[in-house]
């Protein structure tokens, strides 16, 4: 490329890219030292950084080779230096095929050597800088567009005309007494290329049609198939080259490239033994039938003869793949999938897909040099496959694919084999450990003769849970349809202190003088929400009413026992969300009353939460809130993250009516952001709260400063008219707490949301 820095003087600055040729140049290469004839500029010129360039070939030598530039911030001196052939590349080759396609020409308004040009610059130019090519191609497309529009029409062509695949595959007729080799050289898109030389060469017990261990050709615009005949038992290989088009690159003042004389490209090697087509047998066994999550999946996999007369390809591996199908319900293990007459493997696997409604999860692959068992580990992207809480029921699939052998196996075989699906003895199903529970009972202190009830959310069954009627040739039992829920009474007995019989630990007590058992109820085992007492009815249709009939501690707790999809698991027996305090008299009133310092705040701007308690507190009481991270206003509250976790502000038992203030929370995104305030004993007994994001309990964080910094959102008054402020108490427990467990998040969030709160200590 010369550069000048004055527009008074004429600047001849050019651009070369390489393409692919389609044929050796046949022309002598100009001498080292020669100076080029300088090429006609055609008008095309333009300024950068007030420096006058010229865009097309820099000039052409007396053999007729054209030359153009590859390093646009250095001067030329159109002199011809040493000349490397450039390495193969698919964009040399390209460069090669415009090079020669279109030689120079002095046509006035033709931009095809302008976009020759820039094709060239932009395979292998790497200036960079004010001089730089990057810059020169932002001035030269602003000043003329149509060079580039000539570009993509160009790579087009070069695409066409480029080789870019050299393809041999090997065919036999039934015996394997003869065959084809099928010589193809493709571009980049898998269509033929003409006018390519290239030979074949036959080492071993094999000829060609007409009797030559040797065949020239040259490449058509059709793939060529070369007969064959053996002439004896034993491997043959076929080997064979084609010359690739390639460009020089010319060491000057500036580096230029040239047309070169094409590269020998060698085809993949085919060998073949010369061996009747033999049927391999694919039997698998799936061990283990039960697994955890977290386990490694396996497969057990034996390959075997079909008959007595199949001989095993010597030297030959043949490559079985397996698929790996899980998060299957109880009715999709129970279907057969038959596989078509003719039907590929892959073909096959992508209806297997879509009729069960799932992808493949995981893949293995055996390698077999002879007939034997091998143990398949299920791997993905990440390595090795575990098994989920949500996998469920897993299948697996195997197949020997003719075009995914390696060497000649897959001539070998007469088509693809693959296993049967749905197999009884090819699934297996992973056993959930992540049902969680989270209940509320609607009051957390009574007095006698008070109805206790409780609600409890239930997640992390299968969705069929309780469908599954067991299979033995699967060998997974059938589904536990019932958990129960138990409700114990501890206390002094007496009329004495009850306070020393707080319920305490995970595990359900035994039955004494201090621990009753007040009765155990079934409800389904699946997921959502279910109601216990208050006449309420059990799985089985009865009404439960819970009375409490003395003063003590009444906790719930929900149990699974377990079955062969889903571990066993229970709510706490210490967890204060599920205990009733019950008095011998009604206690005095106490509320807690909340509502935010802001109701509009901008992204990052500070934020509180304020409670109003009334009524004495015990000492040590605290009120505890959080908040949840933004969402939008079409989200279920208290599903999300915490944004401010178990603050404990605490209060003062000597005073009537007293504030608590939340410590200070900043949201960093847009969005609603909803709180909770409970009131705690020091002991962790719930004496009063309210529901997620009950009004005067949400935030809206917005992106632009708020209309009114102390204004509801409109979008809350819209979807949950309610009263100004959260009030909750001894005396509005029942309705309140009603209500909140009816419009609450579902369980699972609510039980994350306790976990991470640190308080007060909950099982999962």
């Amino acid at each position: 490329m010369t550069r000048f820095t004055s527009i008074l003087h004429r600047a001849a600055a050019t651009v070369a890219a390489c393409a692919a040729v389609l044929a050796p140049v046949a022309v002598a290469d100009a001498a080292e030292g020669e100076k080029l004839t300088e090429a006609s500029p055609y008008n095309f010129t333009y300024f950068n950084g007030g420096v006058l360039y010229e865009i097309g070939p820099v000039g052409h030598d007396g053999a007729g080779l054209d030359y153009y530039c590859i390093q646009q911030d250095k001067n030329t001196n159109y002199t011809v230096g040493a000349a490397t052939t450039m390495q193969d590349s698919l964009n040399a080759r390209k460069a090669a095929v415009l090079i020669s396609r279109y030689p120079h020409t002095e046509v006035k308004q033709d931009v095809t050597h302008a976009a020759i040009a820039v094709i060239l610059h932009d395979f292998f130019d790497t200036s960079t800088g004010p001089q730089g090519w990057p810059s020169s191609r932002a001035s030269l497309k602003k000043r003329y567009p149509q060079i580039f529009t000539r570009v993509d029409e160009l790579l087009a062509e070069a695409d066409a005309l480029t080789p870019a695949k050299l393809n041999t595959k090997l065919s036999y007729d039934e015996g394997r007494r003869n065959g084809d080799v099928t010589v193809s050289i493709d571009n980049a898109r898998g269509a033929p290329v003409s006018g390519i030389g290239y030979t074949l060469t036959l080492d071993g017990p094999a000829v060609f049609a007409d009797g030559s261990r040797t065949w020239r050709g040259v490449s058509s615009d059709k793939a060529a198939v070369i007969r064959w005949v053996s002439t004896g038992d034993g491997d043959v290989r076929v080997s064979g080259s084609a010359k690739a088009p390639s460009v020089d690159v010319i060491t000057s003042s500036q580096r230029l490239v040239r047309v070169g004389e094409g590269q020998a490209k060698a085809f993949d090697g085919i060998r073949f033994p010369a061996k009747k087509t033999f049927t391999p047998t694919i039997r698998t066994v799936t061990t283990p039938t039960l697994i955890e999550a977290g386990v490694r999946v396996t497969d057990a996999v034996a390959v075997g003869m079909a008959g007595p007369d199949d001989v095993w390809p010597r030297g030959e591996t043949l490559t079985v793949d397996g698929w790996y199908f899980d998060g299957l319900n109880a009715d999709a293990v129970t279907r057969r999938i038959e596989r078509h007459d003719g039907e590929r493997a892959d073909d096959f696997v992508k209806r297997v897909a879509t009729t069960l409604g799932h992808q493949p999860v995981a893949t293995a692959r055996l390698s077999f040099d002879a007939p034997g068992e091998q143990t398949a580990v299920a791997r993905d992207a990440d390595g090795d496959y575990h098994a989920t809480a949500t996998s469920g029921f897993g299948t697996w699939l195997w197949a020997a694919r003719r075009d995914k052998q390696h060497g000649s196996m897959g001539e070998y075989l007469a088509q693809d084999i693959v296993t049967a699906i749905v197999d009884g003895t090819e699934t297996n199903v992973t056993r959930r450990d992540t049902v969680e529970v989270r209940s509320e009972a609607h009051e957390h202190t009574a007095h006698i003769g008070s109805q206790l009830m409780d609600t409890i959310w239930v997640s992390g069954f299968p969705d069929d849970h309780g469908s599954w009627k067991g299979d033995e040739t699967i060998g997974v039992g059938a589904d536990e349809e019932h958990a129960q829920v138990s409700v114990w009474w501890a206390g002094d007995g007496d009329g004495g202190d009850d306070e020393q019989w707080r319920p305490a630990g995970d595990k359900q007590p035994q039955p004494d003088e201090h621990h009753r058992l007040i009765g155990v109820w079934d409800y389904a085992a699946v997921n959502g929400e279910l109601r216990v007492g208050g006449g309420a009815p059990d799985a089985h249709g009865e009404p439960v009413d819970i009375v409490a009939e003395e003063p003590g501690w009444y906790v719930f707790v929900w149990n699974f026992a377990g079955d062969d999809r889903v571990a066993p698991a229970a709510s706490s027996y210490a967890d204060s969300w599920e205990r009733v305090r019950v008095h011998a008299e009604p206690e005095p009133t106490l509320t807690l009353t909340t509502q935010v310092d802001h109701a509009k705040v901008k992204v990052g701007e500070p934020f509180h939460d304020v409670a109003t308690v009334h009524g004495n507190v015990p000492e040590g009481a605290v009120v505890v809130f959080e908040a949840y991270e933004a969402v939008d206003e079409d989200a279920q509250p208290g599903r999300n993250r915490l944004l401010l976790s178990g603050a404990r502000q605490p209060l003062d038992p000597t005073l009537e009516t007293q504030q608590a203030t939340s410590e200070e929370a900043r949201s960093p995104t847009a969005g609603l952001v909803y709180w909770k305030a409970t009131l705690l004993s020091r002991d962790g007994d719930i004496l009063a709260t309210h529901e997620i994001g009950a009004p005067g309990e949400v935030v809206e964080v917005v992106e632009e400063p708020p209309a009114s910094s102390r204004a509801q959102p409109k979008e809350q008054h819209t979807r949950n008219p309610r009263p100004a402020l959260a009030a909750t108490g001894a005396s509005a427990a029942a309705p309140l707490t009603v209500t909140c467990i009816l419009c609450a998040a579902a369980g699972v969030a609510a039980i994350r949301m306790r976990h991470d709160a640190k308080w007060p200590p909950r099982k999962h």
